[in-house]
């Protein structure tokens, strides 16, 4: 006789490892998002003033290091673009492939700006949206900045020897990433509530 219950729980964890897989690069429907704390990184976390106005810094920070989905994007973004950095030599394509990451990444953290807008909670709130997006966007800096660190020690270990791509990297993601949050975000996110 065969064992039914044993063998749909091994197609279950079969099934499960290949839609893991495939998470790693797209969104799977069938996989739960899940919440864990993650006790290392409180050191961080708790130097946010518990303060009214920085109830969506508050929110957004923890929600995204808690959040598996957002935080796993961005590590994965992270790891693979450094990898990339680290194996290019150049003068031009490291420049352009840390802006590319630079972007990609910031740009799949913008849906974020609206994960907590179907809590009741937050309505009523008494804080305007100019501070839920000063909030966003302060966030956003850190994680931006942290991955353009990330990637400027990757291109100068490689190319310390050419002047143009250390100083090219260095300048171009921080213009980079003042532009992208002070100049593109609040112009989508403005877009982005229109179309909600």
């Amino acid at each position: 006789s065969l064992d039914w219950t044993k063998m749909i729980a091994d197609e279950n964890s079969r099934m499960h490892t290949v839609y893991q897989f495939f998470n790693l690069f797209t969104d799977v429907p069938t996989l739960q998002g899940s919440v864990k704390r993650r006790r290392y990184v409180d050191g961080i976390l708790n130097r946010i003033k518990l303060v009214p106005k920085n109830t969506y810094l508050y929110l957004y920070g923890h929600g995204i290091v808690r959040d598996n989905e957002m935080s796993g994007l961005y590590v994965r973004l992270l790891v693979i673009g450094t990898l990339f950095l680290v194996f290019i030599k150049g003068e031009m394509l490291p420049i352009l492939l840390s802006l590319l990451f630079v972007y990609l990444i910031g740009f799949q953290m913008i849906p974020f700006y609206f994960h907590f807008s179907d809590n009741a909670f937050v309505h009523v709130y008494p804080i305007t949206n100019q501070y839920q997006l000063m909030s966003f966007q302060k966030v956003l800096l850190y994680l931006l900045s942290t991955v353009g660190v990330v990637f400027a020690i990757a291109v100068v270990a490689v190319n310390y020897s050419n002047l143009v791509t250390v100083f090219g990297v260095i300048i171009g993601e921080a213009v980079e990433i003042w532009a992208f949050i002070y100049l593109y975000l609040p112009k989508r996110l403005a877009r982005s509530e229109r179309v909600r």
